[in-house]
């Protein structure tokens, strides 16, 4: 404090009490302004217009999936989503990443594509493991 505001303060707690306030903003403030300036910049999320991805849902239910979609990014800010077939923004850390979809009548080695008329054999067919259909 300067030499002539110390002079005006009649009251000597209240004085000592301001001396201690303003020593402690001194001795915390430069530990403050060092932790804040070098914390890490925060890195924006990857995805882009046309990625396919999963939406994690807020409340999943018993046995229900954690993830919905795929759903393919519309739109992006630099901390949301705008996704095909869901009304609202979405937050970047509510998202997983996806591999676009195969079609099924494209790629062999899935199977049968569908409309192929296939039986299930007892060897083939395990408890885990769906029938060929």
């Amino acid at each position: 404090l300067r030499a002539e505001l110390i002079a005006e303060f009649k009251d000597q707690e209240l004085f000592l009490s301001l001396r201690g306030l303003q020593r402690a903003h001194e001795d915390i403030w430069p530990r403050l302004r060092a932790i804040y300036e070098a914390g890490p910049t925060p890195t924006p999320h990857q995805y882009r217009p046309g990625d396919w991805v999963y939406v994690k849902r807020h409340h999943r239910e018993t046995l229900e999936p954690r993830w919905k979609g795929p759903y393919i990014v519309v739109l992006t800010t630099p901390t949301a989503l705008k996704v095909d077939g869901i009304a609202t923004w979405v937050h970047h850390t509510m998202f997983g990443q996806q591999t676009p979809p195969r079609s099924r009548r494209t790629s062999s080695r899935d199977g049968p594509s569908v409309g192929t008329n296939t039986t299930c054999s007892s060897s083939s067919y395990s408890a885990f493991d769906p029938p060929n259909i």
